[in-house]
């Protein structure tokens, strides 16, 4: 089954303008990345996305396939979206371009969560540091028992614990996400609601069409890189 590794590296970003070109070790964030994903030896192919000629010219410096996608797009998902129409596969794995800390260990702990036949699955952990949880940019997930995603939010949830079973109800986004080509459609053919616009979450597009999104749980304190003070973090880590 031909599956294809998705990297949506965004230039503008909002919070993070020029995010995926921020040095680690001397080499691009999207470098690294990349080479997460290679060495995992699951994908077909692996392809960069970007709206920006920029990260196009420098992930071509390096050797990595890079495709410039509409500068339109508002998710990394609509990007997706976009490249699904030219790259043809059976299943899409996206893996954000601001989680550097995801290891190729982890990755392929994911995928052995998302083989089964569920069309949308979002990766997800529970909250490492405090400071996560308190942080407004931190997407946070509400689980059900039967681990699929019932709620998402970057507010906090009135509930994170379980108290009759013992157990965690509320994780953080992991930007590791897996779907069919039909969950990409509905990203194509369904405009932005009023509250994903507001939570600015695009996993919420899914959940009120009805999708059932299973979760994956990874034991992982690896941190995405949304502001620039996440980078000082980050480096520390991965230059240990």
């Amino acid at each position: 089954m031909d599956t294809i590794c998705f990297i949506p590296a965004r230039y503008g970003s909002t919070r993070f303008p020029g995010k995926p070109l921020a040095l680690i070790g001397g080499k691009p964030m999207v470098w690294h990345v990349y080479e997460n994903a290679e060495m995992t030896g699951a994908f077909n192919h692996i392809v960069v996305l970007t709206e920006s000629p920029i990260v196009v010219e420098e992930c071509r410096k390096y050797k990595i396939p890079a495709l410039q996608t509409s500068d339109r797009h508002q998710t990394a998902t609509d990007r997706a979206a976009e490249a699904a129409g030219l790259l043809k596969a059976h299943r899409y794995i996206l893996l954000f371009g601001d989680e550097p800390m995801l290891t190729p260990g982890k990755i392929r702990q994911f995928l052995r969560g998302a083989a089964d036949t569920a069309s949308a699955v979002q990766a997800c952990a529970p909250f490492a540091r405090q400071a996560d949880a308190d942080k407004d940019t931190t997407v946070k997930y509400s689980l059900s028992t039967h681990n699929t995603i019932v709620g998402a939010s970057r507010r906090d949830f009135p509930y994170a614990t379980d108290a009759s079973a013992g157990e965690e109800r509320v994780y953080k986004h992991i930007g590791l996400f897996a779907c069919t080509p039909q969950i990409l459609k509905i990203y194509r053919e369904t405009p932005r609601s009023f509250t994903e616009e507001s939570e600015s979450i695009e996993l919420l597009r899914l959940l009120e069409k009805g999708v059932h999104v299973k979760a994956v749980k990874l034991k992982t304190d690896a941190m995405s890189v949304d502001v620039p003070s996440d980078l000082d973090y980050v480096r520390k880590q991965m230059e240990k």
